[in-house]
């Protein structure tokens, strides 16, 4: 009977250890500022246009940069968002590959296992926007890509900070 007693005393002490460790993320995380559920639906312009028709600008430190955006709810929150005005964003440079950046709010994310290219920009934990010129793979919500990316939008955007304007078009 004690070595039952000690058998199962001794699996349960053994499953205890087979926790899975936390891991660590190779983009740097950022507090969540808001629950997705706030995320309003597209509004209407002035002109009766919903936010959706609208297109997203990239700037860069005031370098506008043409993007080709996914269609997806994570952009189309960003849309929502950006219909109360311009968003500016400060944003890091991390791991010699991309710059990171909070958003005032959560997204929606649908992330996947993707490997990233040079002039992609995602949504990394609902919250935080990252701009790639070089790559890694990672779960990310695919938010677009930057078209002609070239050694000079490189150079842009390995400097150690950026600033990063986004906007809907008028």
């Amino acid at each position: 009977m004690l070595s039952k007693l000690m058998l199962t005393l001794l699996v349960c002490m053994g499953m205890t250890g087979c926790e899975t460790p936390p891991t660590t993320t190779d983009t740097p995380t950022t507090p969540s500022v808001s629950d997705p559920s706030e995320v309003q639906p597209p509004k209407e312009t002035a002109e009766g246009e919903s936010t959706s028709d609208q297109t997203i600008v990239l700037e860069v430190n005031g370098t506008e940069i043409s993007v080709q955006w996914e269609e997806n709810r994570a952009v189309e929150d960003l849309k929502t968002l950006l219909a109360d005005g311009a968003l500016t964003i400060q944003t890091t440079a991390y791991g010699g590959f991309e710059q990171v950046g909070a958003l005032p709010q959560t997204l929606t994310a649908d992330n996947a296992q993707i490997t990233t290219e040079p002039g992609d920009i995602v949504l990394y934990g609902g919250n935080s926007i990252v701009l790639f010129y070089g790559s890694n793979t990672w779960s990310y919500t695919k938010l677009g890509q930057m078209t002609d990316f070239d050694e000079a939008l490189t150079e842009l955007l390995s400097a150690d900070t950026v600033t990063v304007t986004l906007s809907l078009t008028e």
